[in-house]
């Protein structure tokens, strides 16, 4: 009776499917635990100790499966362009799976970069608390969770320059934005070497109205049309 997806840009996409038409689609975010992607110096810490992470590092994250729209090759090779940063990749899928590319990135070996493989949420929620910065170089999203979540937890974030973040993240106002590796490293150094500011807290409005205590709300009127 109704289709639900989770932002303007994939209601955008299914309007332009042929059948489609003339249904009616709503864009509701997937959302994120405000209660629980909170942010939290403890937890900061733990990630830390448990990676072997000094307070004078600094420590760059990123999220995602093996696979290459996720951006992982490229984080690898701004690993490689930054030895003085430290790097870590959470997440996992089978690299029998993965392309050429994604398994040479993942099997390069650094003194800098780790892949964490797969991990509880708790270990994610600590991460984005204990890293100086969250990069998502992803090509490709129909919403994007993890940068909510780093937003919930008050973390500064680097991500592509993709339709998808169109509207509502905003380079320089509530995130930084690169369009390829090279500006990637650019904002990059400048972030981690003070020459651009934290702009976090202007992010999390956003995650206030993407908890789920919300998106609930909105998908209960949903639900109640469809009854009607």
């Amino acid at each position: 009776d109704v289709i639900v997806t989770p932002t303007p840009y994939s209601k955008k996409l299914l309007q332009g499917y042929k059948g489609l038409e003339n249904k009616k689609i709503y864009a509701i975010s997937n959302g994120v635990e405000l209660d629980f992607f909170e942010k939290n110096k403890k937890y900061g810490e733990e990630f830390r100790e448990k990676y072997g992470y000094t307070e004078e590092d600094k420590v760059i994250i990123g999220i995602g499966l093996y696979i290459e729209r996720k951006g992982i090759v490229d984080f690898v090779e701004l690993d490689k362009r930054m030895p003085e940063y430290k790097f870590i990749w959470f997440g996992y899928s089978p690299l029998a799976a993965a392309t050429r590319p994604v398994r040479k990135a993942v099997n390069t070996k650094l003194d800098n970069l780790t892949f964490a493989g797969y991990v509880e949420r708790d270990m994610i929620r600590a991460a984005l608390n204990g890293c100086d910065l969250y990069l998502f170089p992803t090509f490709e999203e129909t919403e994007g969770i993890p940068i909510i979540e780093a937003i919930s937890c008050g973390t500064d974030a680097i991500i592509r320059d993709i339709p998808i973040f169109d509207g509502w993240l905003e380079n320089g106002k509530n995130i930084y934005k690169a369009k390829n590796v090279d500006e990637f490293e650019e904002k990059i150094k400048k972030f981690l070497n003070g020459k651009l500011e934290s702009v976090a807290k202007n992010a999390y409005p956003i995650a206030i109205e993407r908890d789920q205590k919300n998106i609930g709300k909105q998908l209960k009127e949903v639900y109640k049309e469809v009854l009607k």
